[in-house]
């Protein structure tokens, strides 16, 4: 099974963000571009899709940034990745 380079980045974005949970800290989409090695507009739109699921929380100002929502925490990997290709379930 081949994914897009879209799913792959809505993936690397939810391990990342689970990963700085534990850390208490959010993570913007400049970070991950760069560990991604994307571009921000890249993310962004993975971003805004991960969003419309339910799956993370998008905060701007000086105190924002990402995290994942209880959803996201509790999302089966096999339905992210069919929502994120386009599957209707």
């Amino acid at each position: 099974m081949h994914l897009t380079r879209f799913t792959d980045l809505g993936l690397r974005t939810m391990m990342l963000l689970a990963a700085a949970e534990t850390d208490g800290r959010r993570i913007t989409t400049r970070t991950i571009a760069n560990g991604a090695d994307a571009s921000e507009n890249h993310i962004a739109k993975a971003v805004s899709r991960l969003v419309e699921l339910g799956m993370v929380n998008a905060r701007r100002g000086r105190v924002g940034g990402l995290e994942l929502t209880e959803a996201g925490r509790h999302a089966s990997l096999g339905r992210l990745v069919r929502r994120l290709e386009g599957d209707a379930e």
